[in-house]
Order: structure tokens, then sequence, then C-alpha cells
């Protein structure tokens, strides 16, 4: 009898677990595939904008730092980003979407102590080939690696830094020949 019962625990118990890692498996629906990414940022934004369902999504460009991946994505006219968090499993779930008229994006993100500024945009005439942000009163230097009409970009900053976002009155876009050419921009915008 008591044999019987403790198998019959052990099998509800394997259930339970199974139950769990299924639940956890599906908490985190996508799997990182720039083909089908845009289809999943549709299906996330179609969510919580019914008046405006199966939006045209374009997939600009995207980086990882420790868990999470983000992205640099057109919705229609405007330029968003979208962050997804990856689960233990290896697949991930949409944790923010934002976007707007805007032509650049920023964010200061921390990942287990240390600290990164995200740095994204578009660039029309594609002439930007480095930019200088001061963050925190130190300045950190972003390149692209081409020039391009769209870009995410990141680099460490110190850990100490409180700023949520660049400060844009200190920030600067030089061209390939180092012809600092930020007037060319409205720094209008928004975060990552």
């Amino acid at each position: 009898m008591k044999a019987r019962l403790q198998k019959r625990l052990l099998i509800v118990l394997a259930l339970l677990i199974i139950v769990i890692l299924l639940a956890y498996h599906f908490s985190y629906p996508i799997k990182l595939n720039w083909a089908t990414l845009p289809d999943d940022i549709a299906d996330y934004y179609s969510q919580y904008h019914h008046d405006q369902p199966n939006p045209s999504i374009a997939l600009y460009s995207g980086v990882e730092i420790g868990r999470k991946a983000y992205y640099l994505i057109g919705i229609g006219e405007d330029l968003g980003a979208v962050t997804l968090e990856k689960g233990i499993t290896g697949r991930y779930k949409f944790t923010h979407l934002s976007y707007g008229s805007g032509n650049f994006l920023d964010g200061i993100i921390e990942d287990n102590g240390r600290k990164y500024v995200l740095f994204g945009g578009r660039d029309s005439t594609a002439q930007i080939s480095r930019i200088t942000a001061r963050i925190g009163g130190q300045s950190y230097e972003l390149t692209l690696p081409n020039e391009s009409e769209h870009f995410l970009l990141y680099t460490e900053i110190n850990s100490q830094v409180e700023d949520a976002h660049v400060d844009r009155n200190y920030l600067a876009f030089y061209n390939k020949n180092g012809e600092d050419i930020t007037n060319h921009y409205l720094l209008s915008g928004g975060g990552i």
C-alpha cells in the first residue's frame, strides 16, 4: 500500500513538473529568426492595437546583451524598438515595444552590474559614420561599421552612471571624413 502511494505521488510530481516546464516553455514563445521576427512583432503589436491589425514591420538591426535582445524596427513610417527576454529554454518573449515619428532612439540599460548605452536611428542620407555622446560627464564613441540608413549600436559605459537616456544636447554626428554633421539632423526621438 505504501509503495503504491509513493508511486502515485511520483507520477503526480512528474506530471506537475512537466506541466510547469510546458507552461514556462510557452511563456517564451519566440524562437529568434530574422525571417519570422517581423511577423512575431506584428502579432505582438496587434495585441495592443486592435484598430491597426497586421502592421507593416521592417526589421533593421539588432543586438543582444546578456539575456535580452534589442531590435530597431519600422512600423509604417515610424521608427521603433522592441526588447525581448531570453528564457532558460533559449526561446524569447517580448518585454517592451515603443515607436514614434522621431529619428533616433536611445537608452541606458544594465546587465549583471554593467551598463551600456544603446543608440539607434535612421539616417536617410547614410552619412553618419561616428557618434559621440556625453553621459555622466564622460564622452563615449559609437562607430558605425558602414554608413547605413538604419543602425543600432551599443557600447559599455561607466556602471555608476545614473542617467536613463543620452542628453541630446551633448550628442554629435560625424561623417567618414570626420566632419561634424550634427546640424544636418533633427535629434527628435524617444527611448529604447
